[in-house]
């Protein structure tokens, strides 16, 4: 009991929709809250300020346990992330960020 189900919803990632957002160059602040889209898009999810608790999921290449899904309600894109497999009760949410989160940076793995 208190498990998450494979496939069941954890949560929408959630924050401010920004335009105010460029790609990361060389000596820019990195934005560790900050979700884009996977295609061009305008806008970005920033949490850094306001957010849930989603924003604070980790990286793991190998022990992702969670994975997005976009889904368009009413004229919106919504970040859902749901379960790859059964997540115990206090396990941390891992997932395996997408390439571009890291910018010109390199990715830490996390347990």
């Amino acid at each position: 009991a208190g498990k998450i189900k494979r496939g069941e919803m954890i949560g929408e990632y959630t924050g401010v929709l920004s335009k105010n957002w460029k790609p990361l160059k060389k000596g820019d602040e990195f934005n560790p809250y900050l979700l884009k889209y996977p295609f061009p898009a305008l806008y970005a999810i920033d949490a850094r300020e306001k957010g849930n608790e989603l924003r604070f999921m980790n990286h793991s290449a190998k022990n992702a346990n969670a994975t997005r899904r976009y889904i368009l309600y009413k004229a919106i894109l919504r970040v859902i992330f749901t379960a790859k497999k059964p997540i115990p009760k206090d396990a941390q949410i891992l997932i395996n960020y997408d390439p571009e989160y890291w910018g010109n940076t390199s990715p830490l793995e996390s347990p």
